[in-house]
């Protein structure tokens, strides 16, 4: 059985580890821990270092980079070097260094089974409840903080399931409250708060039952309409509907109790922004980006929008607004907000995502590459959640002229990989320098026990560098490396 203390040998993760890991040892500095039983523990290659001080992340793979950042300045609140401790709920990619740990409850019951190499997706409130109960989690975080005063965990997505800091008041989220989180994650609320707020909503009407829903689109919808779960993203819980017979064979609708129905729209675009708040007054808007969309289904992200002057002026606007009235209510951190741009030219609002974005990664690097002596997106966030102000003049930041796309790719469930497409270059370097690379692919002959993240490739073009139609090129070069990566999915 190999050590854990060296460095994971990829190829052989699953079925060499498993029967490790269920009764782990690991060690602090050269003080052995205890052994105990962890059964959502899959692999950790860490060692804690008493002369170094540590922030946890706990999401996937591919939102791992929103900390980077942070590490410099919490080494100054610490007065020690900071390491980041990934924790993920399946294995990183081949290439992945530093300290991360695996944890995954069903999918460690499935490899304890069964020979070869698995991905099992895990949503994120499963995933911070996870964190929540992992005896050796625990264990570590206890270590943790025996060598420095507190210890943040940076999310993804706060939802109620991430317990941590209730059981220990020095352990502290970096993210907007679990409660808060929830409220506004609710279609049902966002779409009365944007009513109040004068922000201009497609036609439509709250059901509160799957019978009303029914009774909805017979009498106001004699074809096409779009209908909304209390609750979803990513496309999940959302369904284009054009008879009642699609209703009623939905597998995102049936079950659920309450739903907005409302028209379906002939749409040009899907921008998106994001966004930071410290408080009611403070609100940055940062990237305004266009969602590339299949369906209902988030696919990528183009940088910058393609909206127009004027439909951009009012998605600011109408984002600080929402903004404010977030933080008037106690919302800290990082949010999105969804739109839509009809053919013609009208803006609505789709949703509000009280999280970190899918292009939140992209967004801190651009940003960052664009304004190199400020503090990062990452950093702005990390002051408005634990002071409630950003510590910064925001009006100091300029607006990326970086042109960049992310496209995500996905592997289905029962698919398996034949190749693994290392990174050339980290997401980084490509923002500095301009380029392309493959991030996050999940490594060869991995086996996906349900739908998942494959891998993403990125394309950026500094506004320095020459390019007659930079849009044109880059939905080319990701839509080409897609095409590339799922060709080796069998």
């Amino acid at each position: 059985m190999q050590n854990k203390n060296e460095r994971f040998i990829y190829d052989c993760y699953y079925t060499e580890v498993i029967k490790e890991v269920i009764l782990y040892v690991t060690y602090c500095g050269n003080k052995k821990i205890q052994k105990m039983k962890d059964e959502s523990l899959i692999h950790t290659n860490l060692r804690i270092d008493p002369d170094k001080s540590y922030i946890l992340f706990a999401g996937n793979i591919r939102d791992s980079n929103t900390t980077i950042f942070l590490e410099k300045m919490l080494s100054q609140r610490y007065h020690k070097p900071v390491e980041i401790i990934n924790i993920l709920p399946n294995m990183p990619p081949p290439h992945m260094d530093g300290n991360f740990i695996v944890i995954n409850r069903e999918l460690a019951e499935h490899i304890a089974t069964n020979s070869g190499n698995y991905y099992l997706p895990l949503d994120h409130p499963d995933i911070n409840k996870e964190v929540s109960e992992s005896p050796y989690i625990k264990d570590i975080t206890n270590k943790i903080l025996e060598n420095q005063p507190d210890l943040f965990i940076n999310l993804f997505k706060n939802s109620p399931k991430m317990t941590l800091p209730q059981k220990d008041e020095r352990i502290m989220t970096i993210s907007p409250s679990s409660g808060l989180c929830t409220y506004f994650d609710n279609k049902l609320n966002q779409r009365v708060i944007m009513e109040q707020l004068g922000i201009p909503v497609p036609k439509g009407q709250i059901v509160k039952s799957y019978d009303e829903l029914i009774n909805a689109y017979k009498e106001n919808f004699r074809e096409s309409a779009f209908v909304t779960c209390q609750n979803g993203s990513g496309g999940n819980g959302t369904e284009k509907i054009s008879s009642l017979d699609e209703i009623l064979s939905s597998e995102k609708i049936k079950g659920k109790k309450q739903f907005i129905i409302s028209e379906l729209l002939d749409l040009a675009s899907s921008p998106s922004t994001l966004g930071i708040i410290a408080n009611e007054d403070e609100v940055m808007v940062s990237s305004i980006t266009d969602q590339i969309m299949d369906g209902v289904d988030y696919k990528g992200t183009l940088y910058p929008s393609s909206a127009g002057k004027e439909n951009i002026r009012k998605m600011k606007e109408y984002t600080e607004n929402i903004g404010k009235y977030l933080g008037s209510k106690g919302y800290k951190g990082f949010f999105g907000i969804d739109f839509m741009v009809d053919k013609d030219d009208n803006l609505y609002f789709t949703e509000i995502n009280p999280r970190k974005m899918g292009s939140t990664p992209e967004s801190i690097l651009a940003y960052k590459t664009e304004n190199p002596a400020l503090p990062a997106l990452s950093e702005l966030e990390f002051n408005a959640v634990t002071r409630g102000t950003f510590n910064q003049d925001i009006s100091e930041y300029q607006t990326p002229e970086i042109w960049w796309g992310v496209r995500i790719i996905k592997a289905k469930k029962g698919q398996k990989t034949t190749k693994y497409f290392p990174r050339s270059k980290t997401g980084k370097s490509i923002f500095q320098n301009s380029g392309d690379t493959i991030l996050d692919h999940s490594g060869k002959d991995i086996e996906y026990l349900g739908e998942g993240r494959l891998a993403r490739t990125v394309y950026a073009i500094n506004n320095s560098d020459f390019h007659s139609d930079k849009r044109k090129a880059i939905i080319s070069k990701i839509e080409q490396q897609k095409n590339m990566i799922e060709s080796s999915l069998r």
